[in-house]
């Protein structure tokens, strides 16, 4: 049988015991309290309930900060090194997003294109009142400029748009469709022409686009003749008096300070759809006064040589010591070339059609003595002429000359074609008390002091009334400055305050909208009308119903071949 295997020799236990021998029995071991952490100094490394109960109470004090960095450190280190990477990512992804979605502004390096809003320009930019027209466009152009150099309005770029309406109302209708059509217009400067405007601003009004006019003369288009009286286009305003105010000074000059009684009154309108031509206007005033009317001519503006040889005719016959024109400048043009002709000494007093230099001009040295009155103030009469005039002729790019008549289309401040219809000839009835074109002195020293008067009125009793007051102040003799400087369209500065009217209203509304919205033009509608500033015009505001609260008067005499003026009488 085989043998079995002898076992292998045990090795020594490690007390150096054999395996055989017994271990002795163990002591008992001292109690010991358990540690800090809840366990025993030898025991195993599990926690026990006490430990437990510990963590859960420092979690819930310390809060959910330390909780989740103990978990963040519990992951693997190519996972956080990984979500870091992801989060950094996100974070830089959103604040791209931000900075594209805010809108653009130049202080703070935006990089969207900036918002649009336009300002318009409806003058007559061609054609016999050019002149009014460019410095129109000049006056707006500076303001447009000057507003965006100064970041007027946050995170906006402002537009100038001149529409050239050659003062005929079809011209002004087409201008008025452009404006509309545009829907970033926020507001338009002009018309001139009170004919033109009455086509041009039921369109404008419909659009609710503010309007604020330098030199319309109609008093209807603030409804004033209307009973009772209601504004018809809520959104209109202008900065100038009208025909009531312009007749009623006219009048008072020519019966009380010219001291004329015998008058023939010239009548080529404006005629208006109601209410008075300003030739009516001053027929009833000089009446009022004592004046006796000899004779009231009516001039076909279109074929004016038959009626202006009439005229002459019953001039001559009539011996008249005044001839009141209300016609554009070729029309009064010719009129005193054909009285010079017949040797006719009679003055010639006429509305604002004849601050033209082409009045004086072909009528050359026959002119003087005459007189004109406007609705603008002279810029020598003016606080803040000086610096007006020197960024208008910096703008302009050189100093306006009263001949020839201003030139240069109009054009968009950003480079671009501005919206305008084809050249047209003036129409005449569009052309007297609307459009003032040209050139009295702005020299200093041919300024009266202005002088207080009376609401002036069309009416016997409000004529009289309005030529009681402050008519002493007038002086027919003022001598012209000795270095007489090139002139500025008195139209200018009214139409440079009209712009400023418009941005300052659209500074008050448009720096938190996304665009020109037609809630946004209602808005400058009615921050306009609450406007109260200084400009270059003297003090700017207007009344509920949307005229000058303080309308101005000027009357100019012919002296040197230059307009002077003689009177300025602020209501």
């Amino acid at each position: 049988m085989p043998e079995t295997p002898e076992p292998p020799p045990a090795e020594p236990s490690p007390a150096g015991r054999s395996p055989a021998e017994p271990s002795p029995a163990p002591e008992p071991a001292a109690a010991v309290e358990p540690s800090a952490a809840g366990r025993s100094p030898g025991g195993p490394s599990r926690p026990t309930r006490r430990a437990r109960a510990a963590v859960t109470i420092a979690n819930q004090v310390n809060g959910p900060r330390r909780a989740a960095a103990a978990r963040w450190r519990g992951w693997p280190p190519r996972v956080r090194v990984a979500l870091a990477a992801g989060l950094a990512v996100l974070l830089a992804a959103i604040i791209t997003g931000l900075t594209l979605a805010r809108p653009s502004h130049p202080k703070h390096g935006g990089v969207a294109a900036p918002r649009v809003a336009t300002i318009g320009v409806i003058a007559p930019m061609s054609g016999a009142f050019s002149a009014s027209g460019q410095a129109t466009a000049r006056a707006v152009q500076l303001a447009v400029k000057t507003a965006n150099d100064e970041q007027l309005i946050p995170g906006w770029k402002l537009r100038y748009a001149g529409a050239d309406d050659a003062s005929r109302p079809d011209g002004g209708a087409r201008a008025a469709d452009e404006f509309r059509a545009d829907p970033t217009t926020i507001g338009v400067i002009g018309p001139l022409s009170s004919t033109v405007a009455t086509v041009a601003l039921p369109t404008l009004s419909a659009a609710h686009i503010p309007v604020i006019s330098p030199a319309n003369s109609d008093p209807a288009l603030t409804g004033a003749t209307a009973a009772p009286r209601t504004r018809p286009y809520p959104s209109y305003f202008r900065l100038s008096g009208t025909d009531v105010d312009q007749a009623a000074v006219a009048a008072d000059y020519a019966v009380r300070t010219m001291g004329r009684h015998r008058i023939i009154v010239v009548d080529e309108g404006p005629y208006y759809d109601s209410g008075p031509t300003p030739a009516e206007r001053f027929a009833t005033g000089a009446r009022a006064l004592g004046a006796t009317i000899l004779a009231y001519r009516s001039v076909d503006g279109e074929n004016p040589d038959p009626d202006i040889a009439s005229i002459a005719e019953q001039i001559e016959a009539t011996s008249p010591d005044l001839v009141y024109v209300s016609a554009g400048s070729d029309v009064a043009a010719r009129l005193r070339e054909r009285l010079a002709r017949g040797l006719l000494p009679v003055t010639v007093f006429g509305t604002d059609g004849l601050l033209d230099a082409r009045y004086l001009a072909h009528a050359g040295t026959d002119t003087a003595g005459d007189h004109a009155t406007d609705l603008a103030a002279p810029l020598a009469g003016l606080a803040g002429a000086r610096q007006f005039v020197q960024r208008y002729e910096q703008g302009a790019g050189s100093s306006p000359t009263p001949r020839p008549a201003m030139s240069g289309p109009a054009s968009s401040s950003d480079g671009s074609a501005a919206p305008s219809p084809p050249p047209a000839q003036p129409s005449p009835s569009a052309s007297p008390s609307a459009s003032p074109s040209a050139s009295p002195s702005a020299s200093p020293s041919a300024s009266p002091s202005a002088s207080p008067s009376a609401s002036p009125s069309a009416s016997p009793s409000a004529s009289s009334s309005a030529s009681s007051s402050a008519s002493s102040s007038a002086s027919p003799s003022v001598s012209p400055s000795p270095e007489p400087r090139a002139e500025i369209p008195p139209v200018a500065a009214p139409a440079y305050d009209a712009a400023q009217a418009l941005l300052r209203a659209a500074a008050i509304v448009l720096p938190t909208l996304p665009a020109v919205t037609s809630a946004a033009r209602q808005a400058v509608t009615a921050a306009i009308g609450r406007a109260r500033f200084t400009g270059v015009t003297g003090p700017v505001a207007f009344d509920a119903w949307g005229d000058l609260v303080h309308p101005v008067v000027a009357v100019y005499e012919v002296v040197g071949e230059e307009f002077v003026p003689v009177l300025v009488r602020r209501r």
